[in-house]
């Protein structure tokens, strides 16, 4: 680019150059043919004038003689060649006509000459305007070539931030990616939260109901049954009933629906946690059963299979022990 604007330049100068000096050549022919004409021309009307001062001089002459050759004899003679002077003056006038001609074209000759020694100034300063904007565009190039540096350097920045912005781009859609993925957890936790909640309401109350049920086996554990058994008959002896014998009852199941005695009823204090097997050890001064209800549901009914195999060996073993 700089190599074709600068030839460009170089064209367009050496164009305005060659007009000018055309110009200058065609100016300096004209002054030629101008000077050569008016010496021409000064040349020819003095050759004129002479043969017209020759002519008459001649004319005059011949005419004198005519009229009387001894008289002009005299005249010239006397007045000292009165012919000879005018033509003398006439021949004077005519080399002062061309003195001035030649004063005229020295005039003329001096002014071509400042006329080209202006030319050659207004050529000189012309081509010092030339070389200066020559210089100013050169200056120029050097700056657009800095600028043109400035301008790739900005174009590498560019292409540079535009890759940062793809990658940032790129970043963004995966942490929104991530983003969903976080949510969609977030909301598998939720609800696995809900879901761990109802299953701890569920088993808080399942363990309510095992602890009323635990309950209900730890008072019908600690009911001595030999003494109650005894109770009942004494009181049906005075009433004046019959009770069969407890041996008749092969089984705790076919034993008649005895209700305990009201003091019986009365539920004992468990201050253990469903959930404390996990957190805490159970009190061993404590009755069967709040040690039942320190265990899961495994043990519950364990320990209620127990009881009811003590109550059929204890019901089972009443007879032996009266005998």
């Amino acid at each position: 680019m700089e190599h074709d604007l600068r030839s460009k330049l170089r064209s367009e100068y050496q164009n305005t150059i060659r007009k000018n000096l055309i110009q200058i050549d065609a100016t300096q022919r004209s002054f030629q043919d101008f000077k050569t004409d008016i010496s021409t021309k000064i040349k020819s009307d003095i050759l004129e004038e002479q043969n017209l001062i020759e002519k008459e001089i001649k004319r005059k002459a011949f005419l004198y003689q005519q009229i009387d050759p001894d008289l002009t004899k005299k005249n010239e003679s006397e007045e000292g060649g009165f012919d000879t002077e005018k033509y003398w003056r006439a021949i004077d006038k005519a080399k002062e006509a061309q003195s001035a001609a030649i004063k005229e074209l020295a005039d003329l000759s001096e002014l071509s000459r400042k006329n080209e020694d202006n030319l050659k100034m207004k050529n000189v300063k012309i081509r010092e305007k030339m070389q200066e904007k020559i210089n100013l565009l050169k200056r120029q190039l050097t700056e657009n070539k800095s600028l043109w540096q400035q301008l790739a350097e900005a174009e590498k920045r560019e292409d540079i931030l535009k890759q940062e912005l793809i990658f940032t781009q790129q970043c963004l859609t995966k942490s929104e990616k991530a983003n969903e993925l976080l949510k969609d957890e977030l909301k598998k936790i939720e609800a696995e939260r809900l879901r761990l909640s109802k299953y701890k309401a569920n088993t808080t109350s399942r363990l309510q109901d095992l602890e009323g049920k635990v309950k209900s086996l730890g008072v019908l554990g600690s009911i001595d049954l030999d003494k109650l058994l005894e109770t009942l008959f004494r009181k049906k002896k005075t009433q004046g009933s019959s009770i069969p014998p407890v041996s008749r009852f092969k089984n705790f199941k076919q034993r008649p629906n005895l209700k305990p005695p009201p003091d019986l009823n009365t539920s004992l204090p468990i201050t253990a946690h469903p959930l404390a097997p996990l957190t805490s050890k159970p009190n061993l001064s404590t009755s069967k059963a709040k040690d039942l209800s320190f265990q899961g549901p495994l043990s519950t009914k364990r320990s209620a299979s127990k009881s009811k195999r003590l109550k059929f060996y204890k019901g089972n073993q009443l007879p032996d022990k009266r005998k």
